[in-house]
């Protein structure tokens, strides 16, 4: 699935028939620029919880988790077994590169891979992530009969770079993205999400990184490789201040007997493809606030994190169960 938006830019009249919304100004910047309304709904439980300031968020993150639900037989009519395997995180505000991995469960059946750094001569976000399960059979402590293992992975990578365009003429930019990858087996995705914000118009109570000024989403869960580019244009006025934000996800779901796998660790890139480079100063003037580095995740998943919806659906979606 694909979905490109691509919203006035802050500081133009808004958009005609745009209605003021209610008194919250969350609100009236998230209607203001017309997001979808699955999207808006997401974006808005960030919007009303952020207290909007002109902070430091520079920074990449990645996250990894695995677990498992043993049972011997089907449809959990016998008392299963689970728990957690690895739940890991690296990275935050200020950090350049972070790194999770992991393999194991009962024959290692489960395994997450995210890796995230700020390179290249934009010093913007280069992405990993893979996540794979494989479905197995065997002992468990305390069963006197062999069962079936079921395992859930995912792994994320994100990063936020700040920039300022330094030109004394206003100038259109364009980040071109690339991501690839393969999809393999039941209840497997990727997502890859980047956008960019304008820091210089707050309402008080935008989204943390201020206010969208475009964005693009891409899922893909066909079994498969896949390869796709996209590109976030916009028309940056001298001086303007913005972040560049982009994430990926990996995930496969667990249900009965399935394996999957969802590659995307041959990296989702950044490259600048319209404007002039040497006009972007790279980094965040003067220090700043700095939030909790916890929040960059959360930050720098943005709006992308909304895409995975369609993931927990299908996760809800069990295999019927064919007993052994």
């Amino acid at each position: 699935m694909t979905t490109a938006h691509q919203l006035t830019s802050p500081g133009l009249p808004a958009p005609a028939g745009a209605s003021p919304g209610p008194a919250s100004p969350a609100l009236a910047a998230l209607r203001r620029w017309r997001l979808p309304q699955a999207l808006t709904a997401c974006a808005l439980a960030w919007a009303l919880g952020a207290q909007a300031e002109l902070v430091n968020q520079v920074g990449v993150s990645v996250t990894g988790n695995a677990d498992y639900i043993f049972q011997v037989c089907a449809n959990f009519a016998c008392q299963p077994a689970g728990g957690n395997l690895s739940t890991q995180g690296d990275g935050g505000i200020g950090v350049s590169a972070a790194q999770v991995d992991f393999q194991g469960g009962f024959n290692n059946g489960a395994a997450f891979n995210a890796a995230a750094s700020l390179g290249g001569g934009l010093s913007s976000p280069v992405l990993k992530a893979k996540a794979r399960t494989h479905h197995e059979h065997g002992s468990h402590p305390g069963y006197s009969t062999d069962g079936d293992y079921d395992f859930n992975a995912s792994a994320s990578a994100a990063g936020v770079q700040f920039y300022t365009y330094t030109g004394a003429v206003a100038a259109n930019y364009a980040f071109t993205f690339h991501v690839d990858g393969v999809i393999g087996g039941g209840l497997a995705n990727v997502h890859a999400f980047a956008g960019l914000f304008d820091v210089d118009h707050t309402f008080g109570g935008e989204l943390p990184l201020g206010v969208v000024l475009t964005f693009d989403v891409r899922d893909f869960n066909a079994v498969g490789p896949f390869d796709e580019s996209f590109t976030l244009q916009t028309l940056l006025q001298p001086g303007q201040h913005f972040y560049l934000s982009a994430s990926l996800s990996a995930n496969v779901g667990r249900a009965d007997y399935n394996s999957g796998e969802a590659d995307a660790y041959n990296t989702f890139t950044t490259a600048l493809t319209g404007g002039d480079a040497s006009l972007l100063s790279i980094g965040f003037p003067g220090g700043g606030q700095v939030p909790e580095p916890t929040t960059l995740a959360l930050l720098a998943t943005g709006l992308g994190v909304c895409g995975l919806s369609g993931l927990s659906r299908l996760r809800r979606q069990r295999r019927p169960a064919t007993p052994r």
